[in-house]
């Protein structure tokens, strides 16, 4: 199933950083939201509390006045209710009012109505022409239980600030357990959505460095296939039309030399055979001097040949690069086979070889035709360049999933500033002394592009003996086991 995408690189940053953001921003605004909740209640009870506690006080405050007020009244023996008396007596009722209005204790109301009972019975007796003196004066006494019963009722609003102080401590308690389990749960939420944002946002970023890489390395054959957002899908359709184009080049210009040296092949033999005709004397006896011309001839058509067939071996390098028939290879039997072909130039310059393999009997999953050719190039240079009666060291080694092989030889070595230019195609070095690197400068960069095709690379090696060491990588696979071949 094809994933769906945004229509650009920057609309998938942005869903992906919303899609990151959004659980911590509903975390956040859900812990506001509660937040502010709890403090509209708790102002809110507090409010109340307070309310109710000034009333209540304020009930207790007007009960002394009041019975001051008739006691001033029985003492004096007024005929008439002071005005005082009377406004008293309805703040008191308005107070009573209000605090009922409040959020009551039902525990509060039995006591609140008897204190209005017997504020009313002192009233009624007060405005009682017949109620004088010492019967005034025990009606007044009922104000000992009144004012008992408003300090019950503020004890009751004190506790109640209390209880809903306790209240509001366990809601805060309460809130703060879900701020927790929010941020518990929006974090691995938000930690998981990172990491599917940059699953999605490696996955196009990955194949067009995939695709990149192949192109670099050659691999022209391996289309390129981009999944993602529709700028990133047009990029890896602009690679695979230069992928396309650059195959078709490569192939255009391979078919060139092919051409190329198909028709220089034709009169470089007739020139050889004219040669060789000329110096076994086939059209009789030649002078010194002709016969010198005539090896000149011979030796430079026979090179000419040579670098022929080095320029359509090193196109050929180029091309099938990319293609790799893997198989068992022993390379110390291989080694021996390569090192056999060379006998007759080694033995001209009295030439000794030197085998190191770790482990002695290494076999590798490889090109056996390209590792050979890689070996070929590698010992024909270090023939090339050693000094008579030198050693050339062959060695190769096995390092997990990699085998080095490597030739050093005696000779001049290679320049430093050469060093990185030698697996170019016809470049030619200078000797770390003097003279000029004999050569077409093709054989080094066939060994180059050989190393890459198995996924490896050629460098020169610096030796503290002396001379060149050249080495290749070689992606070989796991070492097979044992007694398989």
């Amino acid at each position: 199933m094809r994933m769906v995408y945004p229509r650009s690189f920057l609309g998938l940053l942005v869903t992906g950083l919303a899609l990151v953001v959004a659980p911590l921003l509903i975390g956040l605004a859900s812990s506001a939201l509660y937040t502010d909740r709890l403090a509209v209640k708790g102002q809110r009870a507090l409010f109340q509390a307070v309310q109710m506690t000034q009333a209540s006080r304020r009930i207790a405050d007007l009960l002394r006045e009041l019975e001051r007020s008739a006691k001033r009244y029985a003492i004096l023996d007024e005929r008439t209710i002071p005005e005082a008396h009377l406004a008293l007596r309805q703040q008191l009722i308005e107070t009573a009012q209000r605090l009922t209005d409040l959020p009551f204790d039902a525990s509060q109301r039995p006591r609140l109505d008897r204190v209005l009972r017997i504020e009313q019975s002192v009233f009624a007796a007060m405005a009682d022409p017949a109620v004088e003196g010492a019967a005034l004066d025990a009606v007044n006494a009922q104000f000992a239980e009144a004012n008992r019963l408003a300090e019950e009722i503020i004890a009751q609003s004190d506790l109640r600030i209390e209880t809903e102080s306790r209240a509001m401590d366990a809601i805060a308690q309460q809130a703060q357990q879900v701020l927790y389990w929010q941020a518990a749960a929006a974090a691995p939420v938000a930690i998981l959505v990172v990491f599917v944002v940059m699953f999605v946002l490696a996955r196009p970023i990955r194949d067009l460095d995939r695709a990149i890489g192949a192109i670099g390395a050659g691999r022209l054959t391996e289309p390129v296939q981009v999944s993602g957002p529709r700028d990133l899908e047009r990029l890896g359709r602009r690679l695979e039309w230069l992928r396309s184009e650059l195959l078709g080049l490569e192939q255009q210009k391979n078919r060139f030399l092919r051409h190329v040296a198909h028709e220089l092949k034709t009169p470089l033999a007739a020139v050889r055979e004219s040669t060789d005709l000329l110096v076994e004397r086939f059209g009789g006896n030649l002078t010194p001097t002709q016969h010198e011309l005539a090896a000149i001839l011979r030796r430079n058509s026979l090179e000419l040949q040579r670098l022929i067939e080095d320029l359509l071996l090193l196109g050929e390098a180029q091309f099938r690069r990319m293609a790799i028939e893997r198989d068992v290879v022993a390379l110390d039997a291989l080694i021996d086979q390569v090192r056999d072909d060379h006998d007759l130039a080694a033995r001209a310059k009295q030439l000794r070889f030197s085998l190191k393999l770790e482990p002695p009997s290494l076999t590798m999953l490889a090109d056996r035709d390209k590792v050979r050719v890689i070996l070929d190039n590698l010992i024909s240079n270090a023939i090339k360049h050693s000094p008579v009666s030198g050693t050339i060291e062959v060695f190769a080694k096995r390092e997990g999933d990699e085998v080095t092989i490597g030739v050093h030889d005696e000779g001049a070595g290679i320049a430093p500033d050469d060093r990185d230019r030698v697996f170019e195609p016809f470049y030619q070095g200078r000797a770390a002394g003097n003279g000029v690197v004999k050569g077409s400068g093709v054989g080094l960069s066939i060994v180059r592009e050989y190393a890459i095709a198995h996924g490896g690379g050629a460098s020169v090696v610096e030796d503290e003996r002396g001379g060149a060491r050249l080495c290749v990588k070689l992606h070989a696979g796991a070492p097979p086991r044992a007694g398989k071949a």
